[in-house]
């Protein structure tokens, strides 16, 4: 093979390369970030329940001039620890069926809040003479309901069921649920790649380094590029999201998420530096050697 032909099959398969190592960075940091765990490290990082709670708090503040009902009946059955317990149950849910199994069927009981509110209802019937009949029973089991409903979707933070309704969770979890068999095979790939690279250069594999660091480089810009740009411009700052609960989780997620493959492609430059270093070394070292030879040589035919 020409020097010419091997440059050109070096070039392509640093090309291919390129693409295999930008891939398995973003599936590891997928695997290694994109857990239940860490999502739910990030509300508690982020006191995404006091958001959850002072939006509520504000909700049933702002509803009690059209129903009637002090936002107390409601806020002094809920604290944040319940709130949490809720909020964490629909994240690990939301995983759950991102890796393609069946999340559980969970009721948030609050006796309580369920107490309040019946006394509430009680009361008032009691003070305007109105007979607690079946349709009273029925609005009551309506109001309690609602609550419910409204306290688990506010804790709903990713919106996690809205996105399940609409398939769109199902459709990732295509993809989520294989992430860590992607990442094998992409790094496969790289190990395959390499090998080829050897090879095409077999008569001087030292190339293979500089092949190798160039790839890594390459591909740690064009990882970093758009990442440097979200982060330089607080992008996810500018999200339209009305509920702050909703609005800083998802924020702190992208963030916390663009910062990991940030530092990850920053590590692949680093990488790509260092084995272009050595391809350096290496090569002055082999130019040395021959340069040696070469007088070495000249000497002996002198004699």
């Amino acid at each position: 093979m020409n020097r010419a032909s091997t440059y050109l099959f070096s070039l392509f398969l640093s090309v291919i390369l390129v693409f295999s190592i930008l891939g398995a960075a973003f599936c590891a940091v997928v695997n290694f970030t994109v857990t239940p765990e860490n999502t739910v490290e990030l509300t508690h990082e982020n006191a995404i329940d006091q958001k959850v709670y002072d939006y509520l708090d504000n909700l049933y503040k702002d509803r009690y001039y059209t129903s009637g009902i002090p936002a107390g009946i409601y806020m002094d059955a809920i604290d944040n620890n319940w709130l949490k317990e809720i909020i964490e149950a629909d994240i690990k849910d939301g995983f759950e069926v991102l890796n393609e199994h069946t999340a559980l069927e969970r009721e948030f009981k609050n006796d309580e809040l369920e107490k309040n509110i019946r006394n509430f209802f009680s009361n008032y019937a009691d003070s305007v003479g109105a007979e607690k009949d079946d349709i009273y029973n029925r609005k009551v089991d309506k109001a309690v309901s609602n609550a419910y409903s409204i306290i688990e979707s506010a804790c709903d933070v990713y919106k996690i069921k809205t996105l399940q309704q609409h398939g769109v969770i199902t459709k990732l979890a295509k993809v989520y649920s294989r992430c860590s068999l992607m990442t094998t095979l992409l790094v496969s790939a790289i190990l395959v790649i390499c090998l080829l690279l050897m090879f095409v250069n077999r008569k001087d594999t030292t190339y293979v380094l500089y092949w190798a660091g160039v790839s890594s480089i390459i591909a740690g810009i064009i990882g970093a590029a758009p990442c440097g740009y979200l982060l330089l411009t607080k992008f996810y700052d500018s999200f339209s999201i009305k509920q702050p609960q909703i609005y800083t989780a998802y924020t702190s997620a992208m963030y916390s998420f663009t910062y990991a493959v940030t530092a990850i492609m920053i590590a692949l430059i680093i990488t790509g530096i260092a084995v272009m270093t050595l391809y350096s070394v290496v090569w002055r070292f082999k130019v040395q050697t021959k340069e040696l030879e070469a007088i070495h040589n000249n000497k002996l035919n002198d004699k």
